[in-house]
């Protein structure tokens, strides 16, 4: 939701509805700019305007009043991306949580990809968020990835939140307190930063 706009990411692309009067105010799809119709996510900004997770090789940005842009910077890989899940850091550096390609870091000219050959558990990234310590923490099958900015340093979680099993981390909150929430589908997982052990 964002000011009078609802946005409903759908199979068939986005509708924006309007909060007062209920009517639908805008459909976006193949037919009129979007990359692919399936919508996994959008990503709402500031400004009213918003990022769209799904199917491409770039970030796509919808503006109600200005219509949709592409990125210059493609998000190369080794197959077609599946944009999952995106989020923003406090820098305004948007990321990109792909299905088999890992994580893409997107400035507004540049693109720098985050995979397995860089330290993350897995290509495979079902959910990602930027949380107010600047930690990229990033869901996975059976494991956690959190990317810390300013080391540089990626500590991987292992299966041990799955009881050992598979368990798919589909999405990542911040609650006001700092607490990362984690939903799988084995059920929710309780970060809390505060219990964190340190090393001496």
């Amino acid at each position: 939701v964002s000011g009078d706009n609802i946005w409903l990411a759908t199979l068939n692309g986005i509708n924006i509805i309007s909060r007062q009067t209920k009517a639908l105010k805008k459909t976006y799809n193949t037919n009129n700019g979007l990359p692919s119709k399936g919508i996994n996510q959008i990503l709402l900004m500031e400004d009213g305007s918003g990022y769209v997770a799904t199917e491409s090789d770039r970030l796509y940005r919808i503006d109600i009043d200005s219509g949709i842009f592409a990125s210059d910077a493609a998000m190369y890989g080794m197959m077609l991306n599946k944009v999952l899940s995106l989020t923003r850091d406090s820098n305004g550096v948007i990321w990109a949580a792909t299905y088999g390609n890992g994580v893409y870091e997107c400035y507004r000219d540049s693109v720098k990809p985050l995979n397995t050959s860089t330290g993350l558990s897995s290509n495979y990234a079902y959910s990602i968020l930027a949380d107010k310590e600047n930690n990229i923490w990033i869901g996975h099958e059976s494991t956690i990835s959190r990317y810390n900015l300013k080391t540089g340093i990626i500590k991987v979680y292992g299966t041990d939140f799955a009881g050992g099993g598979s368990s798919i981390a589909n999405e990542i909150y911040e609650s006001p307190d700092g607490k990362i929430f984690i939903g799988t589908t084995q059920g929710l997982i309780i970060y809390d930063r505060s219990k964190d052990q340190k090393k001496q």
